[in-house]
């Protein structure tokens, strides 16, 4: 991995008790497959994930909370997608400023990275047909 000067810093990444969801690919020629991956971590139990591959990965967070107007129960829904796959030309956006210790410099956000928040009707159906495989 490199920072945003091209430096290298980590040499290896890890995701003690992560999960793999792996989309099985396609061939984009005769020697030539493409196969996505999606690592994820999650330790809070109350939290479910699901993760979807309708073309770029999305991942969704989903959990209970209570409507502190009404009082009802109602389930949260927050998706990420990665569309890294989809963009020729990858930048960065500034997205704030780091911290003192750091020298106040600025601090930096991919562009195919988005996050929203949707219902559980989102993708048309509460699941998507094609939900990825635990790798």
């Amino acid at each position: 991995m490199t920072n945003r000067y091209y430096s290298a810093m980590q040499q290896s990444f890890s995701l003690p008790q992560g999960t793999a969801y792996l989309n099985p690919g396609f061939s984009l020629g005769p020697s030539n497959f493409l196969w996505q991956i999606v690592f994820l971590q999650n330790a809070d139990q109350s939290v479910s994930n699901n993760v979807y591959f309708p073309g770029v990965p999305i991942v969704e967070w989903v959990w209970p909370s209570t409507n502190i107007i009404t009082g009802l129960a109602q389930t949260n829904h927050l998706y990420f997608e990665d569309d890294m796959i989809t963009i020729t030309n990858l930048s960065l956006t500034t997205n704030g400023v780091a911290p003192p210790n750091t020298g106040y410099g600025m601090t930096f956000i991919p562009t195919n990275y988005f996050f929203f928040r949707a219902g559980s009707s989102f993708f048309g159906t509460p699941r998507l047909p094609r939900v990825c495989r635990r790798a």
